[in-house]
This record gives structure tokens, C-alpha cells and sequence, in this order.
């Protein structure tokens, strides 16, 4: 075998199961739809605001909250997108990329105690959008955590499978040699 060169990440596995996404490609979905959920949510409040003629330092923190994470999310992918094919060499790694995407978890928990809070002015689709952000984010910093160990284990010239993790339900199963999951109907092979 000749000397490894590494390569970006992929959206899609390598593996026969087509249309399976990597966790790279999950962690971008995510980002995306934080990203899309931020712009919701401090729209709405931004119309509600202008509406109801209500300022107050509760409202301005909300809308500050989805204005910082819709920006956010766009540096992450602009600087993802960037230095796709150099993650070895640059220092936005992917260890680094899900440390930031961690900071985006705590950075909406205070944001949505202000933005749920009893006497918001907040509409129902914003506070719907706000939460759905909260926890696309949550899978997406679980995600990233995910591709950084796929990286950590291409980087190494070795697959989950030959490193023995499982992490995914369908993984488990190729390696059991399962085609499905068990069913009830399935008769129990005995020793």
C-alpha cells in the first residue's frame, strides 16, 4: 500500500448501504437547520417587537441570542466549508469545530429562559423555532463529536468496524451479520 494521503470528509459512507450520511453530513444538517431556526426565531420576535411597540433588556437579549447563533452557524460553515480538504494541517480541526458547536448549546440555555419566559413577547412559532435550534444543536455537537472520531479513525488508515466501536444501530448489525433487527417472529438460535 502506498503512503496515506488524507483526504476531506465525505457526505455520503463508502460503504454498499447507498444513501446512508455520514456524521460529517448529519453535523452540516444540523447546522443548518439551527441556522434556519435562529433566522426564525429572531424574525418573529423582531415582528413582534415592532408590533407591540414592547423594549425591554429581556426582549433585546432574546433577539441578540438567534441574530448571535444565525452568525455563528454561518462562520462554522463558511470555515468548515473552507478548510474541508486541509483538516489535518488547519487549526480549525474537527475537535475544535464540535468545541464550538458546544458553546453554541450553553449559548441558547439562558437564551431560551428569556425567550420562554412568562411575559414574552415572543410568538409560538418562535419559541417553537427556538427550542427546535436548541436541540439541533445538541445533535449537532453530538454529530460532530461523531465525524471528528470517523477523522481521528481515516487519519489512521482504519473504519469503525476494524476498530471495533459501534456506534450506530446499523453498524451493530453488520457486524453481527444481521439484516434487520431481530422481530418477535424471528425464531431464537440456541447453542
Amino acid at each position: 500500500m502506498g503512503e496515506y494521503v488524507p483526504t476531506g470528509p465525505s457526505l455520503l459512507t463508502t460503504t454498499l448501504r447507498a444513501g446512508v450520511l455520514t456524521a460529517y453530513a448529519r453535523k452540516i444538517a444540523a447546522e443548518l437547520v439551527v441556522g434556519f431556526s435562529s433566522l426564525v426565531s429572531f424574525a418573529s420576535l423582531a415582528d413582534s417587537i415592532n408590533t407591540l411597540n414592547i423594549y425591554s433588556a429581556s426582549t433585546w437579549y432574546s433577539l441578540v441570542v438567534g441574530i448571535v447563533s444565525f452568525l455563528y452557524i454561518i462562520f462554522l460553515l463558511t470555515m468548515g466549508y473552507c478548510t474541508e480538504t486541509t483538516r489535518d494541517s488547519s487549526w480549525f480541526s474537527p475537535r475544535f469545530e464540535m468545541q464550538l458547536l458546544l458553546f453554541l448549546v450553553i449559548w441558547w440555555i439562558p437564551g431560551l429562559g428569556f425567550i420562554c419566559n412568562v411575559r414574552t413577547v415572543q410568538s409560538g412559532v418562535g419559541i417553537v423555532f427556538s427550542w427546535i435550534a436548541f436541540v439541533a444543536s445538541i445533535y449537532g455537537t453530538y454529530q460532530a463529536f461523531n465525524a471528528w472520531q470517523d477523522f481521528e479513525l481515516n487519519r489512521k488508515g482504519t473504519t469503525r468496524q476494524q476498530a471495533g466501536s459501534v456506534t450506530y444501530a446499523s453498524d451493530y448489525a453488520d457486524r453481527n451479520g444481521f439484516d434487520s433487527a431481530p422481530s418477535e417472529s424471528d425464531q431464537e438460535i440456541e447453542p
